[in-house]
């Protein structure tokens, strides 16, 4: 071991070995014969306030929210950091080209920061915020989107200022095909254009009950777009935007968390406890998730990255899905 690491080791004592303890969730009823198992992935140094993000090769980035530390990469079996500064991490994003965007502050919380993150340096985008955005993606025309609970900025290429979107994001996602999908309260879910303009896919109309209280998950590899709502889940094919697919959830319980990556989408729900299910790629129907231990109390997050693999994040536990058998 170099002295160098050795010394990052004592310097930052929460850094951990990933536990080899798999904790296993195994689908049973799996539509086209396959499963779905979660293993774990990492064991986090904290057991709440921390940020996860993804680092431009799909590894996992870990970032403190309630206390200013390193960024943290999962590298080599451990947590080791990886910034030069220490900062709050709000949220995580991404450029177009995989490059981790970081909404940050510091001790004193006055404003908040927004900067690419690349070779353990921050480089600032634009001026402070006095918002706290969540995450930050790029349009395919150098745009930055910085997104914030109904509300957005923008950050055009080559600009120094923040200039707020009149687009009302609450969620955005990058599609496999690369355009940027952004779910809005007003609208339902839209594309986004060049000098922020918008095509609307699928209205709030379209979503039942819900309406624009659903949640939108993500995108497929085959452009089904896939929400959570009131009554269970809903997809649309791209060539019919208003004409849902519906997927029930077993128990009549209510999904409270979702989301999809191109190949497999995976549904937090709760009825009388919180369970999973997955439901892989041209699916009708989900996969009833049995955890061979129960989950803890406490929020659920659901991540996925730029390579389409989805983690759970539960307390001080990260976990990765992985599809096994199918056809």
């Amino acid at each position: 071991m170099s002295a160098a690491l050795r010394a990052r080791q004592v310097c930052y004592p929460w850094i951990m070995r990933l536990a080899p303890l798999a904790v296993l969730l195994m689908t049973a009823c799996a539509e086209h014969g396959s499963g779905t198992s979660v293993d774990t992935f990492a064991r986090l140094p904290v057991s709440s306030g921390y940020t996860i993000g993804f680092d431009r090769d799909h590894r996992p980035l870990l970032g403190f929210s309630f206390e200013d530390g390193p960024i943290a990469r999962a590298t080599n079996g451990s947590w080791l950091p990886v910034s030069q500064e220490h900062v709050r991490v709000f949220g995580f994003g991404a450029d177009t080209d995989g490059t981790p965007v970081v909404v940050h502050g510091d001790s004193q919380l006055g404003q908040i920061h927004i900067a690419t993150f690349r070779d353990g340096t921050l480089t600032p985008l634009g001026e402070p915020l006095n918002n706290r955005p969540v995450t930050v993606l790029q349009h395919t025309d150098g745009t930055r989107y910085a997104v914030d609970n109904g509300f957005a900025f923008r950050l055009a290429p080559g600009a120094s200022t923040w200039t707020t979107s009149q687009i009302d994001m609450f969620r955005a996602v990058v599609a496999p095909d690369g355009s940027l999908l952004a779910w809005t309260r007003s609208r339902g879910l839209v594309r986004v254009e060049a000098n922020d303009t918008a095509t609307t896919l699928v209205p709030c109309t379209a979503l039942g009950p819900s309406g624009c209280s659903s949640l939108f998950a993500g995108v497929d590899a085959d452009g089904r777009m896939y929400f959570a709502t009131f009554d269970g889940v809903r997809a649309f094919e791209a060539f019919a935007p208003t004409t849902p697919i519906r997927i029930e959830l077993p128990q009549n319980e209510q999904p409270i968390h979702m989301i999809t990556s191109p190949e497999l989408s995976i549904v937090a729900a709760f009825g009388n406890q919180m369970r999973l299910y997955a439901l892989p790629r041209g699916a009708s129907t989900v996969a009833a998730v049995r955890l061979t231990q129960p989950l803890a109390g406490g929020p659920l997050g659901l991540h996925t990255g730029g390579d389409g693999a989805i983690y759970v994040s539960q307390n001080d536990w990260l976990g990765i899905a992985t599809q096994i058998g199918g056809d």
